[in-house]
């Protein structure tokens, strides 16, 4: 017997609008979608961002968070019996996260947070009930990195 509600995601959608076999891939395939063994640079990058990012909401002291991150770029990049080049790449890296997290902390955090002053959720799963085209039982799932509250009391999601 399957579920009356149907379930998909923001992530599964816009991936569907660029390649469907990508989304079926990505998402359905044996009922979970396959995923890459290794991590690109980039994405790790920018995980490793995210993630000093959620830290900053959460409160976690900046010098803290800069310096996990920093340092979780230098144990991704560390070569044994590195050269020169491999250890300056890994060190430039290192400092690029540590740069942006502190960046980001000393200079957005603080607008945000005078301008949107409640945080309401921090990478929390949100579900949106509704009906479909055809009367079908339809749930929008996303799990939003920020959510916050004005000063007015309009929730955001920068």
């Amino acid at each position: 017997m399957t579920s009356p509600l149907i379930y998909y995601s923001r992530s599964a959608s816009t991936t569907d609008w660029h390649c469907p076999r990508k989304r079926y891939l990505g998402y359905q395939w044996r009922g979970k979608g396959l995923a890459a063994d290794a991590l690109a640079l980039e994405l790790f990058t920018g995980t490793v961002a995210h993630d000093g990012l959620a830290a900053i909401a959460h409160g976690v002291p900046i010098d803290d968070i800069a310096l996990a991150g920093a340092q979780q770029m230098r144990d991704a990049l560390r070569v044994e019996n590195a050269d020169d080049e491999a250890e300056t790449f890994m060190e430039e890296n290192a400092a690029l996260v540590e740069g942006m997290l502190r960046g980001f902390h000393k200079h957005v955090w603080p607008r945000m947070m005078a301008q949107y002053p409640e945080i309401v959720n921090i990478e929390g799963e949100t579900t949106y009930p509704h009906d479909g085209p055809n009367g079908e039982k339809l749930v929008f799932q996303a799990r939003g990195d920020l959510l916050l509250r004005d000063k007015e009391g309009n929730l955001w999601y920068p």
